[in-house]
């Protein structure tokens, strides 16, 4: 990857390897943004572990627990491990478009705050 900003989209999974291929082609057909995929393999005793372990794509990262800790523990330890600025986070049951996370990349300004009440 280049040393420009990236997009660190980060898939938390547990023996749903079906669910995942799916999410993972959609995460890596991501287009107006630079994105690398963690993916924390919490356990699964699926085939997962071998599926991903096939899988040869530099912006694909696999972590992987022996024993399983929760989708929770999980996601924070991709949060961890991403290297980009920003952090969509995915599970294996959903996936959206390939363009998705490009309006992530974008900063978000938070909200105005409100408006003081002039007195009466």
């Amino acid at each position: 990857m280049s040393s420009s900003a990236i997009i660190s989209i980060v898939v938390p999974t547990h023996s749903r390897w079906e669910f995942l291929r799916r999410t993972l082609a959609g995460a890596l057909a991501q287009t107006g943004v630079e994105a690398e995929v963690v993916v924390v393999d919490d356990g699964s005793t699926d085939e997962t572990p071998l599926r991903l372990a096939e899988i040869d794509d530099p912006r694909l990262r696999t972590i992987r627990t022996e024993r399983p800790g929760g989708v929770a523990r999980a996601r924070n330890r991709g949060v961890e491990a991403a290297a980009g600025s920003g952090s969509p986070s995915s599970t294996t049951t959903t996936s959206g478009p390939p363009t998705s996370c490009a309006d992530s990349s974008t900063p978000r300004r938070p909200p105005a705050p409100p408006s003081p009440t002039p007195p009466r």
